[in-house]
């Protein structure tokens, strides 16, 4: 499944096609192709007023999660800014009646009739009409509303996470994080809280946070300040973010420039499933880092080297504010980020490469070589260059399916999907996908 929402509210739920088909060449072909359709749509939040606040509330659908499937329905979650929703989504069959058949004298059950006969009752057998129900064939998806999660966050909500125990997740906003148990939507645990007594002294912003995909008591959570934090939750809330590990990449004094604290800003950052890694991207570099060394990470990939001299018209037009997620892949080998001019970036972990692709008809990705640690500018990097109009079409969100080689990711009002190719081994390290 997939579950893109937009900004009016509605939730789409895409279903991947599977083909029954005898011939051998027919599955081959079929096995190519990445098909999904649409399996549902309905409205998942609606506009609000906070008259405590006397502000509006979006409907916008800012993220959105999906529980692993246990049985035949499938349970996701919704957030907006303030109010998040737990959803019920299952498949019915469609059956209809059959105009009613009077019992045979097998199946013919008394039945009560009463008949006034001289003020008295007397008591008789009728046919009894049985109806009949058939299938149709066909099915019908149906959503219901399980539980609401609201009045929690004063702020917008930007991030959602599931637990690997399927039993808690983490919602986040600008200044707070809050742990839930699905079980009971009328109380929360507040994790991390920034806020200081004085607005006025705000200094930064929480701008995501995920679980691990494993170990469901270690989550992640970034700043505006470039800061990328792992924390425990079997420690007390007070002493939680005390006992975090921090991890920041300095600059020297004779490096920074006016652009550098916005550029440092970390959008996205995710846990590795067998590794003691971090994956964290910021508006110019994707970085990997090790839990074990705080100081500098392990190993970074320029994404944005070539707008490094175009940082002023970026301010000027609001794109340096731009945040991009980061994904990984089934085995927390490779990982995923957006870019600008439909451009995508997919980084071999444990080796050297960047895989780079635009997301268009008939993509091929293009093979790239990258030396450890920062990539200078006379690299591959260098080459990719930005117009005016690339800045707008970029992809900010992406996903990478749970289990198998397939993307996908959003451009402007677009949904590109693509599959890995049979030609390209996983074993060796190069990958191409196709759409």
């Amino acid at each position: 499944y997939d579950q893109p929402g937009d900004r009016g509210g509605r939730i789409v739920i895409l279903k991947r096609k599977h083909h029954s088909s005898s011939s051998a060449a027919d599955k081959s072909r079929r096995s190519k192709i990445v098909e999904y359709k649409v399996h549902t749509e309905f409205q998942g939040h609606e506009p609000a007023f906070d008259y405590l606040k006397s502000v509006e509330i979006d409907e916008k659908v800012n993220c959105i999660q999906f529980f692993r499937p246990l049985g035949p329905f499938n349970l996701l979650l919704s957030a907006n800014e303030r109010n998040i929703n737990m959803w019920r989504i299952s498949e019915e069959s469609v059956k209809t009646s059959e105009s009613p058949v009077e019992s045979t004298r097998e199946n013919k059950l008394p039945s009560l009739n009463l008949k006034r006969n001289n003020n008295k009752h007397t008591r008789g057998l009728s046919p009894l009409k049985i109806p009949k129900l058939r299938s149709t064939g066909k099915t019908r998806v149906s959503h219901s509303l399980r539980k609401s999660f609201a009045a929690s966050h004063a702020f917008s909500i930007n991030s959602l996470s599931i637990s690997s125990d399927q039993e808690t997740f983490l919602s986040a906003d600008d200044l707070r994080i809050n742990i839930w148990n699905v079980n009971d939507a009328a109380s929360t645990h507040v994790a991390i809280d920034i806020k200081p007594e004085n607005m006025e002294n705000l200094k930064e912003v929480i701008t995501s946070a995920s679980f691990h995909p494993e170990k469901d008591y270690l989550f992640v959570y970034t700043s505006s300040k470039g800061i990328t934090s792992l924390c425990d939750i079997r420690c007390a809330s007070r002493n939680m973010e005390r006992h975090a590990l921090h991890f920041k990449k300095e600059q020297s004094a004779s490096e920074k420039t006016f652009f550098t604290e916005i550029v440092s800003s970390v959008s996205d950052a995710k846990l590795t499933r067998h590794s003691n890694l971090i994956v964290s991207r910021d508006y110019m570099n994707l970085r990997i880092w090790d839990i074990r060394n705080q100081k500098a990470p392990v190993k970074t990939f320029p994404v944005h080297e070539s707008l490094r001299s175009k940082l002023c018209d970026l301010y000027e037009d609001d794109h340096i504010f731009d945040k991009f997620q980061v994904h990984l892949s089934p085995q927390s080998d490779f990982a995923l980020t957006g870019s600008y001019g439909k451009r995508f970036h997919i980084v071999d972990l444990f080796g050297d490469n960047d895989h780079s692709g635009t997301a268009r008809q008939q993509t091929k990705v293009r093979r790239k070589k990258a030396a450890r640690g920062v990539r200078k500018k006379s690299g591959s990097q260098s080459e990719l260059r930005f117009d005016e109009e690339d800045l707008h079409q970029k992809i900010i969100a992406s996903v990478w399916h749970p289990t198998s080689d397939i993307i996908a990711m959003a451009n402007v009002n677009n949904l590109c999907i693509f599959k890995q190719s049979d030609k390209k081994k996983r074993m060796s390290r190069d990958l191409s996908y196709a759409r």
